[in-house]
């Protein structure tokens, strides 16, 4: 399926935005999540595993966080990042920090 835009003017380069948002990611300073964001602070006993550290893992972790949940993120690989990271190849998706 093409892109929609097309019908209006040109169609839009979603794989080149996705390239622009990467590498610009890289260059953030600060943490993306802090404990100042927490609003309402669940029990110690209220944990969560997820499995998986792959883009949907690290988001569902995340938006628990901001629920107040304790996570723990369980990863079968070395590193984190799933498919996003062993299954694109590296001319496609950059592996340098």
């Amino acid at each position: 399926m093409a892109c929609r835009r097309n019908l209006v003017d040109q169609p839009v380069g979603i794989k080149i935005l996705k390239r622009y948002v990467a590498d610009h990611q890289k260059s953030l300073k600060g943490s993306v999540f802090s404990k100042e964001m927490i609003t309402n602070h669940q029990a110690d006993s209220m944990r969560v595993a997820v499995v998986g550290g792959g883009p949907a893992g690290v988001s569902c972790a995340y938006h628990l966080l901001l629920r107040g949940y304790h996570v723990d993120v369980l990863e079968a690989a070395e590193q984190a990042g799933g498919m996003a990271r062993s299954g694109i190849p590296a001319t496609g998706f950059p592996r340098t920090s």
